[in-house]
């Protein structure tokens, strides 16, 4: 069985395409990281972005699957 939730954002303008996969059972924090890679992605500003959700930080499974790809 598959417990992956799949994400893809298009950015149709400049054929950008990001896609990012969360374990079904992520925590809040995973997906306010999802988020916040998202809002990177389409080019907010990194301060504005920490004033929404905290300071980014990188990470990933400890099991060393990434939760970004």
């Amino acid at each position: 069985m598959n417990h992956k939730i799949k994400i893809t954002v298009n950015n149709t303008f400049d054929d950008k395409e990001i896609q990012l996969s969360l374990n079904r059972f992520s925590t809040v924090d995973d997906w306010k990281h999802a988020f916040k890679t998202i809002m990177m992605h389409e080019t907010f500003d990194t301060r504005t972005i920490d004033e929404m959700f905290g300071e980014f930080e990188e990470f990933g499974d400890p099991n060393g699957d990434d939760i970004i790809y």
